[in-house]
């Protein structure tokens, strides 16, 4: 009879098990030291090229395995298969980076810094569609955002941040990290940015100014 080693699967965290690989998990934990894979393989009554390929990161844990795991050497077939389940999802949202996308935008290179500041100085709401704007261009040209919230309309008015953006990664545009955003169209546009920052140092503490970077954004 085979015995399983006593350091077994339910001692191991997720994060153990994503760091070091399934397959190499089963090996190291639940395969008896010093068995072989020919005899393992055998044990379990599947084919040497299936077990190998688990081991060795080739093939994912199916439910059957798992089922004969546990039978075969006392391994928690419930946390195995959690195990995977959390190795799955670790390899699917780094796929989704890989393919991420940019949303499209039209182009906005036609347009004139002056046509700019004049339809801030000429539209009584360009108040609440500057934010609107900044989030469709934020969502064109950032890379890897991770929220973004800023909202225009009805609600440009208010507590807070005029906006927020979390970005796992910096462009020109959008700095890295955790950045809180105000705007505005008024006629001297450092002073409303100075009093923003004033009172934005009013509201949030050292720890968090010292995580978080002050964007000001104004059309003038």
């Amino acid at each position: 009879m085979c015995v399983a080693r006593h350091d077994t699967i339910s001692g191991v965290t997720g994060s153990e098990s994503r760091s070091t690989g399934i397959g190499r998990f089963i090996r190291q934990h639940v395969v008896p030291a010093g068995m072989t894979v020919t005899e393992a393989a055998r044990r379990l009554g599947v084919g040497r090229p299936a077990l190998s390929n688990l081991l060795n990161g080739r093939a994912a844990l199916s439910q059957e395995m798992a089922l004969r795991l546990e039978g075969t050497f006392g391994a928690d077939r419930a946390k195995l298969l959690e195990l995977q389940a959390a190795s799955d999802r670790d390899r699917r949202s780094v796929e989704d980076r890989a393919v991420a996308v940019g949303t499209y935008a039209p182009s906005f290179l036609t347009i004139k810094a002056r046509q700019i500041v004049d339809w801030a100085a000429g539209n009584i709401r360009a108040r609440e569609h500057l934010p609107v704007l900044l989030r469709r261009l934020i969502h064109a040209t950032g890379r890897e955002l991770r929220h973004v919230d800023f909202p225009g309309y009805d609600n440009a008015q208010r507590h807070g941040w005029d906006g927020w953006i979390e970005a796992d990664a910096a462009t020109p545009w959008v700095p890295e990290g955790r950045s809180g955003w105000e705007f505005g169209v008024d006629q001297r546009p450092g002073a409303k940015a100075d009093r923003d920052y004033q009172a934005r140092l009013k509201t949030i503490s050292p720890a968090e100014r010292a995580e978080c970077a002050f964007v000001f954004v104004t059309p003038r």
